[in-house]
C-alpha cells in the first residue's frame, strides 16, 4: 500500500492584489511531506516560503491548486473545520513570540486548551509538564517580559505542543534570537522530531540548519527549484558546533544565490599613498610636535569622566539577570513522548 503523505501540495499558487499591482508569491508549488520527517524550506527573504507555510497551516487560501492533509482537501474545510484543524492537528511557532503580557507563562501555555474546553486542572497539569520539557519550570509565575528572547520562544514552542499536535510548523523561530538562544531552540525542535516522532517543517534562510533536516526544499521566486535529500543527518548534540554547512548542501544553496561564496570574493588592492620628499616629511613632523605641545591636558576632567563611567557600569550590573536553563534531555521529554505515542487518539480526546 502506498504511503500517504502528511502534506501534499499540488500546483499551489498565490497572488496578492495590491492596488493596481499583482504580486505572485507562489507559482505552481508541488511537494509531498511524510510523517516523522524533519523538513527545511529554505530560501532568501521574499521567495514565498512563509506564504507556503501559512497556506499549509490553513491561515490563508491558495489562489489556485490544492493542499491535502492526510488525503483530505484543506479547501473543503469551513471556518469551524479550519479552526479545529489548527487547534488540534498542528502547532505553529512564529518568529515573534506572540505571548500575552497580561498572563503569566503557565497561563500562556494553557490558553489553547481553554478553547478546546479542557478543564482547568487538566490544563494546568499539561502546561506544567511542558514547562518542564522545555526546561523552564521555575519561571511558571513569571510574565513574558521577565524572560529572555530564547526563553520566550521556548514558551511559545511549549504552547504549540499543549494540544498534542502531530505536526510542528516553525516560521523562522530563531530569527530574533542570539546564537546561544537559537541553538537551544533548534535543539528542542530536533529533539521533538527525533524522540517524539513529530513531523517538523522549518522555514529558514539560515544554511547552518540544513544539515539537520531529512530533506530540504529550496525555493526561489515562488517556486520549489530543488529538493535535496540529506545523506547524513546531524543530531541535536552537534548543533553547538555548527559553524558551516556540508559541501553537498552548500553547493546546492549557492546555486540559488542563498549562500555567499566567500571563496570567490575578489581581493581589492589598496593604492599606496604617493611618496613624500624628505623635506616635506620633516616639515610635517615639526608641525605635529608643535600642535601637540600646544594642546592643554585636562587631567582633572578626564578622571571625573572615568569615575562616572565606572559608576554607570556598576549600576547596570545591578540589573537582575535571569540565568539560562539548559533544555532537559530524554528524561524530561517523557510527557511529550507519551502524548505522541498515539497522536490520533490524543487529538480525538481534545
Amino acid at each position: 500500500m502506498a504511503k500517504v503523505p502528511v502534506f501534499k501540495a499540488v500546483n499551489v499558487s498565490k497572488t496578492y492584489i495590491l492596488g493596481d499591482v499583482e504580486v505572485k508569491a507562489l507559482a505552481g508549488v508541488n511537494l509531498e511531506i511524510y510523517s516523522g520527517e524533519f523538513i527545511c524550506i529554505f530560501g532568501q527573504s521574499g521567495c514565498g516560503k512563509s506564504t507556503l507555510l501559512s497556506i499549509i497551516a490553513g491561515l490563508q487560501k491558495s489562489s489556485t491548486g490544492e493542499v491535502y492533509v492526510r488525503g483530505e482537501k484543506l479547501s473543503a474545510l469551513d471556518n469551524n473545520g479550519l479552526a479545529k484543524y489548527r487547534r488540534s492537528k498542528i502547532g505553529i511557532v512564529f518568529q515573534s513570540f506572540n505571548l500575552i503580557p497580561s498572563m503569566n507563562i503557565l497561563e500562556n501555555i494553557a490558553l489553547p486548551l481553554t478553547f478546546a474546553r479542557i478543564g482547568k486542572s487538566q490544563r494546568i497539569a499539561r502546561a506544567k509538564s511542558l514547562l518542564e520539557t522545555v526546561g523552564l519550570a521555575k519561571y511558571a509565575d513569571h510574565s513574558s517580559n521577565q524572560l529572555s528572547g530564547g526563553q520566550q520562544q521556548r514558551v511559545a514552542i511549549a504552547r504549540s505542543l499543549v494540544t498534542a499536535p502531530w505536526i510542528m510548523l516553525a516560521d523562522e523561530p530563531t530569527g530574533n534570537l542570539d546564537s546561544k538562544s537559537a541553538n537551544e531552540v533548534m535543539r528542542l525542535l530536533i529533539s521533538l522530531n527525533r524522540k517524539s516522532k513529530r513531523t517538523v517543517i522549518l522555514i529558514t534562510h539560515n544554511p547552518e540548519y540544513l544539515d539537520y533536516a531529512d530533506r530540504t526544499f529550496f525555493m526561489q521566486d515562488g517556486k520549489v527549484v530543488k529538493i535535496q535529500v540529506n545523506s547524513k543527518v546531524k543530531s541535536e548534540d552537534e548543533i553547538s558546533n555548527a559553524s558551516h554547512i556540508s559541501d553537498e548542501l552548500k553547493s546546492v544553496s549557492s546555486e540559488i544565490g542563498a549562500v555567499a561564496e566567500t571563496e570567490t570574493k575578489k581581493k581589492h588592492k589598496t593604492k599606496k599613498p604617493p611618496k613624500m620628499s624628505q623635506d616635506v616629511r620633516e616639515t610635517e613632523v615639526e608641525s605635529n610636535e608643535e600642535n601637540t605641545a600646544a594642546m592643554p591636558v585636562e587631567t582633572t576632567k578626564t578622571e571625573a569622566v572615568d569615575d562616572v563611567a565606572i559608576t554607570d557600569t556598576n549600576d547596570s550590573a545591578v540589573t537582575p539577570d535571569i540565568k539560562e536553563v539548559k533544555i532537559l534531555d530524554t528524561a524530561t521529554t517523557t510527557e511529550t513522548d507519551e502524548v505522541e505515542t498515539n497522536d490520533n487518539a490524543e487529538i480525538d480526546k481534545v
